[in-house]
């Protein structure tokens, strides 16, 4: 009895968490190398691989991996993303629009709304106020 107490209790930090799909390992390989399409594969995306990528992103230290996990789960508004959106918040400014793209991803999510995508992404100055207001209620979050 006590064994199959131990085996419950060493199981419990991922209670609730659905097995990890084959496809998450397949397209984090691609996420990896960079080659990943990530406009077919987000469609591939099932809500329970939500988890599992949020995972890796957290685990990531590279931003063009984390920016690549964004735009693949850019279409759920599940909980387990919120670590993740206050994180992407801080994606460093590049030449190109993935940066604009991740913030109002970002900031979509952290509104509960992701009909708010688009205003943020074609409106840089309401992007980029909304993206202030919401790293000050970060650092006070990080206190």
């Amino acid at each position: 009895m006590a064994l199959v107490l131990g085996l419950t209790f060493a199981a419990a930090p991922d209670a609730g968490v659905p097995a990890r799909r084959a496809y998450v390992d397949e397209v984090m390989v691609k996420v990896r190398n960079g080659s990943v399409d990530t406009e077919s594969e987000r469609d591939r995306v099932k809500p329970e691989d939500v988890p599992h990528l949020a995972r890796e992103y957290l685990s990531s230290k590279k931003w063009a991996e984390k920016t690549l996990i964004v735009e693949l789960v850019q279409d759920s508004m599940d909980p387990v993303l919120t670590d993740v959106m206050w994180d992407a918040l801080g994606v460093p400014d590049c030449s190109d629009d993935i940066c604009w793209w991740v913030r109002a991803t970002a900031l979509s999510h952290l509104d509960g709304d992701l009909a708010h995508f688009s205003r943020y992404y074609e409106d840089r100055k309401l992007c980029r106020a909304t993206l202030e207001k919401r790293l000050k209620e970060r650092a006070k979050r990080k206190k």
